[in-house]
């Protein structure tokens, strides 16, 4: 058997919005317009650069059903050219992108392999008249799959000398962070004989077992704030043997990253816009060239706190910082500036108190550390939150938000109940 290579690649999700991002310059607007495509145009390099001989995208090409026709045509654009250079490339469809919703207008380059919904279908990937590698891939025909779909995979594959890839969108195990779509177990995947399984839905990469591989390639460019660290494809080269050789590929062209920085030292407002800039400098520093997006988070005990308590004072200072920024290559672009200081008290002290001081610390550190608590405060205000005005104007916290919104709860209440005592 011949030794090939191939990148996997999923959740491309072409012409998708970046969330949380408001007041834009519009310059910097534009490479944010830009970054999904370049992102999928930097797979395409890879893929010539590195001579291989088929790409596997494992769905949610586009952000929606009502894709763009700009995002169709750069993405069919895309794959003719690693057509024309004798590169296959193999997809299914995901939850954002089922097959229902793609446009039948559009030419398929006569190397691509779409792989059609309502069951597994197989293809063979062939080179020089050898077959290499078999291909099971399933696809969504409806956005809403949420049964598990392993009972087809299960009557399609047979063991086989080829080298055995199995391709499919979904949710695998639990507390992944993601919807539950077409939900599987890791021992659902092992015990088919399948050597690699290309996996998609999942934005962060992971490789969860080596043999077989099960591999998430993560999202290729990251579009809020928690889709932060590296995002790229995995190179695989398989030998001989079936022996799986996995690399990560950086693919990301604007950098989403978050820092907490300390007001403990900061005893004026210029204090602390001297720490963020050195925040910024470091990061476009290590940033390789690549604009960043990114959000900091206010800490410490500091007579700061009472003014950033006001919201107004918060938002000149993004503007003074996003001002400065404007005119800077690579930019560094504040999304946000959330406050979790507090004022200048002896928390651990207060909370060995035995007076109603004391067991309010006590309270909110009980709600810190347990989830049933909290989902208690959820319980309370979900009518709420899901009222048709609520749903309008009020999106329900993270759970993330929620320790925040907490967090600066407990401190105005600081300083409500103990004044200038503190």
């Amino acid at each position: 058997m011949g030794s090939f290579k191939f990148i996997h690649a999923a959740d491309l999700h072409l012409d998708s919005p970046f969330k949380g991002i408001s007041e834009i310059d519009p310059a910097i607007q534009q490479e944010l317009a830009e970054a999904t495509f370049k992102s999928f145009d930097k797979i395409i390099e890879l893929c010539i650069e590195e001579k291989v001989d088929f790409l596997l995208i494992a769905g949610d090409v586009y952000d929606s059903q009502d894709k763009s026709l700009r995002a169709q045509l750069r993405f069919i654009d895309g794959l003719e050219r690693l057509s024309d250079r004798g590169i296959h490339t193999y997809l299914v469809h995901g939850n954002h992108d089922p097959s229902s919703g793609w446009a039948s207008s559009l030419k398929i380059p006569d190397l691509v392999h779409v792989f059609t919904g309502k069951k597994v279908h197989k293809d063979i990937f062939q080179r020089d008249g050898e077959n290499l590698a078999k291909i099971y891939g399933y696809s969504y025909s409806r956005r809403d799959i949420m049964e598990s779909v392993i009972p087809e995979f299960e009557e399609k594959v047979i063991e086989s000398p080829q080298y055995t890839i199995g391709l499919l969108h979904c949710c695998l195990g639990t507390a992944t962070g993601h919807e539950p779509y077409a939900p599987c177990l890791i021992g659902d995947l092992t015990k088919l004989p399948i050597n690699y399984w290309a996996l998609g839905h999942v934005h962060n990469k992971q490789v969860i077992n080596e043999n077989p591989a099960i591999v998430y390639p993560g999202n290729i460019q990251g579009r809020h704030i928690r889709e932060n660290g590296e995002k790229g494809v995995f190179l695989i080269e398989v030998d001989d043997s079936h022996n799986t050789t996995i690399h990560f590929q950086s693919t990301e062209n604007i950098i989403w990253d978050t820092r907490e920085i300390s007001i403990d030292k900061c005893k004026t407002f210029q204090e602390l816009r001297k720490e963020i800039n050195t925040f910024i400098t470091e990061l476009r520093s290590k940033s390789d060239g690549k604009p960043a997006i990114c959000r900091i988070y206010l800490t410490g005990r500091g007579s700061l706190n009472k003014d950033l308590m006001k919201q107004s004072n918060v938002d000149d200072l993004v503007t003074d910082i996003r001002e400065c920024e404007k005119t800077e290559s690579p930019f560094v672009w504040i999304e946000d500036i959330k406050i979790q200081t507090s004022s200048p008290i002896d928390r651990e002290k207060l909370k060995e108190s035995e007076d109603f001081i004391g067991q309010l610390v006590r309270m909110y550190d009980t709600l810190y550390e347990n989830d049933a608590e909290r989902q208690e405060i959820i319980d309370a205000v979900q009518l709420l939150f899901e009222s048709p005005r609520g749903k309008k104007h009020l999106p329900m916290p993270t759970g993330e938000e929620l320790l925040e919104l907490i967090k600066k709860a407990e401190y105005l209440t600081y300083d409500k109940l103990l004044g200038e005592k503190k």
